[in-house]
């Protein structure tokens, strides 16, 4: 009787640390749990910073640019709803990528940025012209305050000319925004 149960005990603990281990062996790595698209690219940058840029972000095609230093200027949409409707008053999504771009720029001291302001078509052309330089001077303005030379920054707005989308989209705010020219 004895040895049935010790028998008994045996068989229970090697089934649970069977199943344990099969169930640790079937778990995914984070890293093959990541859709392929967001693959995260791991960036050194030049000043020794690390910063992590999925496939398919903006963070990932400026880290590819910089790399690059033979490459002429090139234009980046920041992407994502920027401003909180006809105003210069950033989202919690802007404040969250500024940094990310002021990185960066730290990373990069030969790099220059031209920021361009956007607005959606209205019937008020003077009115976007003014809202969309204001946005730009307003990001430039952040990247100087957290440290980024005021020689390496220019602003401009361009009013309501480069609409991404119609104005009755669904999309539409994201016409609200600044863009990007970086060049060496």
């Amino acid at each position: 009787m004895v040895r049935f149960v010790f028998l008994l005990l045996f068989v229970i603990a090697f089934g649970s640390a069977a199943l344990t281990l099969r169930d640790c062996s079937g778990r995914v790595s984070t890293d093959e749990a990541i859709p392929q698209q967001q693959a995260e690219k791991i960036a050194v940058l030049q000043d020794g910073s690390v910063m992590f840029a999925p496939d398919g972000t903006v963070t990932r095609a400026l880290t590819d640019w910089l790399e690059q230093p033979d490459e002429k200027a090139r234009w980046f949409e920041l992407g994502g709803t920027q401003f909180l409707g006809r105003s210069v008053e950033p989202t919690a999504f802007t404040e969250k990528r500024l940094p990310k771009l002021e990185q960066m720029l730290k990373a990069y001291p030969k790099v220059k940025a031209s920021l361009v302001g956007h607005t959606g078509v209205t019937d008020d052309i003077q009115d976007d012209q003014r809202l969309s330089t204001a946005r730009a001077e307003w990001a430039r303005h952040w990247l100087i305050a957290a440290g980024t030379s005021a020689r390496r920054l220019t602003a401009s707005g361009a009013g309501s000319s480069h609409p991404l989308f119609a104005n009755r989209s669904s999309q539409a705010g994201r016409n609200e925004r600044v863009t990007l020219q970086l060049s060496f």
